[in-house]
């Protein structure tokens, strides 16, 4: 017979650990892409002045096969074999990187002004 409380502790637990992962990505793509952004930046900058000749099909075709591994990553079978824990680490994981927010009041003040 199934346990419902440990599925529901696999559950929240698998949830929270997602949610933390996915604050954790999405910090680290900001970051990431910050750092990517000004590389390019600076490679086009240094080509408009001479110093560099670039070679964006290579440039191009280096970006296709990266997301072509993204791709490849998503449609693994992973997620339908981990279970309870897993599916909810996923949608925590999800949900972590879309909202990202712990806060639950938005005008939360530390002081007061007296009337």
């Amino acid at each position: 017979m199934a346990d419902p409380i440990g599925f529901a502790a696999l559950g929240v637990g698998g949830f929270t650990i997602g949610f933390l992962v996915g604050k954790a990505l999405k910090f680290v793509a900001k970051i990431t892409m910050y750092v990517v952004g000004l590389y390019i930046a600076s490679l086009m900058a240094l080509a408009s002045f001479g110093v560099i000749v670039i070679n964006w099909d290579a440039l191009q075709s280096l970006a296709h096969s990266f997301v072509d591994f993204l791709v490849g990553l998503t449609q693994s079978d992973v997620l339908t074999s981990t279970g309870a824990f897993g599916t909810t680490a996923f949608i925590g994981t999800v949900y972590g990187a879309l909202k990202g927010e712990v806060h639950p009041v938005q005008n939360y003040k530390f002081f007061r002004r007296l009337r």
